[in-house]
């Protein structure tokens, strides 16, 4: 439940911080072309292209993954 809900904190502000998402053919993240994240890869192509997010050194994004304080206050 914690973990579910710092995901849902997470993307709540990946959300209100973009402004329209844009769809991309091919995502810059290679963890996130499931269709379980089909309704945020917008949102977080967006933030990436913005500058907000970076993701990991190894080009993934990893939604399911808790994130640390310091992951949240940087967004």
């Amino acid at each position: 439940m914690k973990k579910l809900s710092k995901l849902a904190s997470a993307l709540a502000t990946v959300m209100l911080l973009s402004s329209a998402p844009q769809v991309f053919a091919e995502s810059v993240f290679s963890d996130i072309s499931d269709k379980k994240y089909s309704w945020a890869v917008g949102y977080i192509e967006d933030m990436h292209s913005q500058g907000f997010i970076s993701g990991y050194e190894d080009g993934t994004f990893q939604p399911d993954k808790d994130i640390t304080r310091l992951e949240a206050l940087s967004l």
